[in-house]
């Protein structure tokens, strides 16, 4: 969340995504693709909240694997 409040923070000041970028040390292309996939259309802006949420929602649960074996007792794989 921290990084996502100094993307909105910065992007406030009018500092654009390169220097955003240096800032927080990270890729430009990653700043860009986090600004767009947030950006919010009934406000036109980016909101940390709105894209923590979003975030949070798309993660998969830790711990929990995505695996085609554990649904059905019937499959199981060969060895």
């Amino acid at each position: 969340m921290e990084d996502r409040e100094e993307i909105y923070q910065l992007l406030e000041q009018g500092k654009s995504q390169t220097e955003i970028a240096k800032a927080l040390r990270k890729s430009k292309s990653t700043i860009g693709r986090e600004i767009k996939r947030n950006w919010h259309q009934k406000f036109d802006e980016y909101l940390p909240d709105t894209s923590e949420r979003k975030a949070t929602k798309s993660a998969r649960p830790t711990g929990e694997k995505n695996d085609m074996w554990t649904g059905s007792p019937d499959l199981k794989p060969r060895c």
